[in-house]
């Protein structure tokens, strides 16, 4: 399947089930873009992202490539991302697998019994990056739960990364 790409300007459903989602590349170059995913990119959606392969994809750039493989962004309420293989995925930024960030309002990711592994970013994230905006109200929680994360890279925090105003817990993880 082709990259996946969603964007709307109120909040909307969203299911993706038992897709492969691989080998696509983003080239921005030093285009200014905001945000941005190699695989499967949502703005402003709520739901199930259940049973994919979302292998292989890059995103490539010097000022906006988030994610490799998943982009979440201003998704209100829940993202459940649940039974996944998220790998291989590349940015040249942050988050290789994947990159969750809210920058007004609240947003929740759950992440169950997904497969995160050899997934690298540029800067940190290798296998997911977390993100809020504390500042414009945003508020992002992620909750791990009987996943695998392992055998990611990147040049710090090489497997989850945070900022200061994300809340995260993680259970049943290797």
């Amino acid at each position: 399947v082709a990259r996946f790409v969603c964007r709307s300007s109120t909040p909307n459903y969203l299911n993706c089930t038992y897709n492969i989602i691989s080998h696509n590349v983003v080239n921005s170059g030093s285009l200014t873009i905001r945000g941005g995913a190699g695989g499967m990119q949502a703005y402003n959606y709520w739901g199930y992202i259940n049973n994919n392969t979302i292998k292989n994809n890059e995103i490539n750039g010097e000022l906006g490539p988030l994610a490799g493989g998943i982009h979440f962004a201003y998704c209100g309420v829940f993202m459940i991302v649940e039974n996944n293989m998220i790998t291989d995925n590349t940015a040249s930024r942050y988050g290789g697998g994947a990159f969750f960030n809210s920058e007004s309002g609240g947003m929740e990711v759950g992440l169950i019994n997904n497969t995160i592994t050899r997934n690298s970013a540029g800067s940190t994230g290798g296998g997911f990056n977390a993100r809020s905006a504390a500042i414009t109200g945003g508020t992002l929680r992620v909750d791990v739960n009987n996943s695998i994360v392992w055998g990611n890279t990147s040049s710090e925090d090489i497997h989850i990364s945070g900022d200061s105003s994300t809340s995260s817990t993680v259970v049943n993880a290797s």
